[in-house]
């Protein structure tokens, strides 16, 4: 009898033990990018600070919680981050997932620095925008898209762009 009572408080216990995990890992999923710790972090406040001080700087804008920018880090990482020390070193990401949690602020973010959507690449020159592109739910992402973008930002050189016009997207345009 006492087995029996062992043996079911063990198989308890072990199922709290996998349903937790799978509940653990699922929070991990949607509170950790996995871009993070292969690019610099900033945070919003940083962000603010570094355009209030007419800082130049490069951004990724993303959220874990994002499907989008999911998408976009899984070809984004490999194919770029990986294999360039230069981007791995001098693009900083930003994760706004609490901001964008809280309308108000969210929407004077937006009001303010234009950036409006997740993912998003950005250079900011003496704390001014110049040059951005962004992930709509209209508008493709194609991959010649990025590669223009860190060309004209110095990130590769013209062998280095994919050349290609694939379109990363989850979109069925």
């Amino acid at each position: 009898m006492k087995k029996n009572i062992l043996m079911v408080v063990i198989g308890i216990v072990l199922a709290g033990a996998v349903i937790g995990g799978y509940y653990g890992y699922g929070w991990y999923q949607d509170n950790v990018s996995p871009i993070e710790g292969k690019l610099p972090s900033m945070t919003v406040a940083e962000f603010e600070n570094k355009v209030a001080n007419n800082e130049s700087f490069y951004v990724y804008v993303g959220r874990p919680n994002c499907g989008d920018s999911d998408f976009f880090e899984s070809w984004f990482i490999p194919n770029y981050v990986e294999q360039n020390d230069k981007i791995a070193n001098y693009i900083y990401y930003m994760d706004i997932k609490d901001l964008q949690a809280n309308d108000s602020e969210w929407n004077a973010f937006k009001a303010q620095y234009g950036i409006a959507h997740t993912p998003t690449l950005a250079f900011i020159d003496n704390g001014v925008m110049v040059d951005m592109i962004e992930w709509t739910a209209v508008d493709d992402f194609p991959e010649s898209l990025v590669d223009a973008w860190l060309l004209r930002n110095d990130f590769i050189v013209a062998s280095d762009a994919s050349g290609s016009s694939t379109n990363i997207s989850t979109n069925n345009n």
